[in-house]
């Protein structure tokens, strides 16, 4: 997480809409900026990388993406189930990723709804030393889930949540990293797939 947050550049949520703090950066598929009927990757910092650079950069990201995905089939299986749907309309085979790896560095975010495709997106959570506070929030249910170094967790996409404030007095990161699908890259999959709305 740290290799990729530091190969990527920032992502501007936009403070309006989704008021945030920290560091965000996507990693793999996304909707096309110059056109949104395409698909393309996330950039890096450098583009003009060596090409046996960007080829580990590439395979770190894709690597991760798969693990984390292989370990919420097997831990939370119901938290995939959009995903999958989406690749059978879209014709991926099951080995195909889909969507896009986040990642971030001490990232805080004001409660949120996602635009996103998926019912569910994936996180996974590591810390350098301990971050106090810092809890996931269902602000609409009433509920704070204390962050555990080193866990997976999954949250609905559509449903209000957000990080209570982070407590880095002591000089203590918190990576985390999600997967999800969002609509702009739903759209334009089903768009490259030539798979329209009625």
């Amino acid at each position: 997480m740290k290799l990729t947050c530091d190969a990527h550049p920032k992502i501007n949520r936009g403070q309006k809409t989704h008021a945030d703090s920290g560091k965000l950066i996507g990693h793999g598929l996304r909707a096309n900026f110059l056109d949104p009927s395409t698909t393309n990757s996330y950039v890096y910092k450098n583009k003009n990388l060596d090409p046996e650079i960007q080829r580990i950069y590439d395979e770190d990201g894709d690597s991760f993406g798969e693990w984390l995905y292989k370990n919420a089939e097997d831990h939370v299986p119901w938290s995939v189930l959009s995903y999958e749907t989406f690749k059978q309309k879209v014709n991926l085979n099951y080995e195909q990723k889909i969507g896009a790896v986040f990642c971030a560095e001490n990232y805080e975010a004001a409660g949120h709804r996602d635009k996103d495709r998926s019912e569910f997106a994936i996180g996974f959570v590591y810390e350098i030393g301990i971050v106090k506070e810092g809890y996931f929030i269902y602000p609409e249910y009433g509920v704070a889930i204390k962050m555990t170094s080193n866990s997976i967790w999954c949250w609905l996409t559509q449903a209000v949540h957000g990080t209570a404030k982070l407590n880095l007095s002591e000089g203590d990161i918190r990576y985390t990293s999600a997967i999800t699908l969002t609509e702009k890259t739903a759209k334009a999959m089903e768009k490259e797939a030539g798979i329209t709305k009625n």
